[in-house]
């Protein structure tokens, strides 16, 4: 009984760090933290190494990852052949996803797709915490003790949270941060029909050692970021945005006015330094260097490459690397964010010369590299707007490079959740 309960705690911990969507947070302030280390104390909750993560998700397939090591069987896994049947899940997860599939503590959305990136909501965390005190959940015909989509109800019925919390989960986005506290006041809620509380039928695997993590990951090392809570529009109060048309686009559809934009038609990484495009207020222009040389940015944005995709990818790379250098001496204290670009349609792939998915891909390539090189940081906008093949989808854009306002939505929503 002991070991199967440890098993269904650690299950829980794991499976419900797949958070919902976060909302719009400055920076996230933990609000159980010290619950946090007590259960890094008894070995239920481990971090990423660096930290808890108590402001960011976590996916379907780091959550198997996270579920084999809390079981125990975290360097085991990669030695044995575990099968599984979904084409969503890539090759560095797969053991882990098949541990959890074969034992049964993981299933998939469908029956070839394990739901990699899908977010866990609160109502089924907490479905998945009764469960584990003993609890049985039905469809609404009362075969159980509770309805799986009323588990908040029933949770507060039985004392797991109270009303406060409720609301406040209805409410806001579910964090880690929340599943440690509702993961920690499990432990002492009663199982069904018991005076034995979850903590006294769990068999602590105990403090895992070496140093606690902290409760959110420091500053990320560029040119890689992690998905964090969402920022509000505020937080690109101080920032600027440089590149085409795209740009224009993206501010009219996005109706996010907090940032400056500096951005033109047929912008490229030439016409920064010399296109006079930036209108002033007596009606001449000025080039978007010397308008980014009148004020101090915490953070640049730059949307460049489309225009350019013509060039060599070296000479595009070199080009790109003295721009960054000219607006790193201008603001030197400001973090620069370089855009990959969009995906392009499969229709304009598989006829254009330069727009195709091979062409994207490989500049993608290099504006990553430009990123290593320079010491920015690196926002996939292709991969959260393409489909599972790569491409524009088919119903996002007429002329397969250009899209609507749904996608450039979904452009400031990666935005808003990947930041120094």
């Amino acid at each position: 009984m002991r070991r199967i309960a440890a098993r269904l705690l650690a299950l829980l911990l794991t499976a419900a760090l797949l958070t919902g969507m976060t909302a719009a947070y400055e920076r996230y302030e933990p609000r159980y933290g010290a619950e946090a280390r007590t259960l890094w104390r008894m070995g239920l909750l481990l971090g990423n190494g660096r930290s808890f993560a108590l402001d960011r998700p976590l996916t379907r397939a780091q959550g198997a990852v996270m579920l084999t090591r809390l079981l125990g069987m975290g360097g085991r896994v990669t030695a044995e052949e575990y099968p599984q049947p979904f084409v969503d899940v890539s090759a560095d997860y797969a053991p882990y996803v098949g541990y959890c599939y074969n034992q049964g503590f993981m299933t998939g959305i469908s029956e070839t797709r394990c739901g990699a990136d899908e977010p866990m909501t609160a109502v089924q965390y907490v479905t998945l915490t009764l469960r584990a005190l003993g609890y049985d959940s039905d469809n609404g015909d009362g075969s159980g003790d509770f309805r799986w989509d009323a588990s908040l109800d029933f949770a507060r019925k039985i004392g797991l949270i109270d009303h406060t919390y409720r609301a406040y989960l209805l409410e806001h986005p579910f964090l880690r941060d929340d599943v440690v506290h509702i993961s920690y006041r499990a432990l002492n809620t009663r199982m069904k029909g018991s005076d034995t509380v979850l903590s006294d039928a769990v068999e602590m695997p105990g403090s895992p050692g070496g140093a606690m993590p902290e409760l959110v990951d420091p500053k990320p090392k560029a040119p890689n970021l992690y998905t964090r809570a969402a920022v509000g529009d505020d937080y690109f109060s101080d920032a600027v945005f440089i590149g085409d048309s795209m740009l224009t686009a993206f501010k009219a559809y996005t109706g996010l006015k907090t940032p400056d934009y500096f951005a033109a038609i047929s912008m490229n990484i030439f016409g920064v330094s010399k296109k006079q495009v930036i209108e002033q207020s007596d009606g001449s222009k000025i080039t978007i260097l010397d308008a980014l040389a009148k004020k101090t940015y915490g953070k640049v944005y730059l949307a460049l490459g489309l225009n350019e995709i013509g060039y060599a990818p070296d000479y595009f790379a070199a080009r790109y690397k003295e721009l960054v250098a000219k607006i790193r001496e201008l603001q030197p204290d400001a973090d620069i964010y370089l855009m990959s670009l969009p995906p392009v349609g499969r229709y304009v792939s598989s006829y254009a010369d330069l727009y195709t998915l091979k062409r994207v891909t490989l500049y993608n390539e290099t504006i990553y590299g430009v990123t290593r090189d320079t010491g920015c940081y690196y926002l996939d906008i292709y991969s959260a707007l393409a489909d599972e093949e790569g491409y524009l989808p088919s119903d996002a854009s007429r002329d397969g490079i250009h899209f609507g306002k749904a996608y450039y939505i979904k452009w400031l929503e990666y935005l808003k959740t990947h930041y120094a």
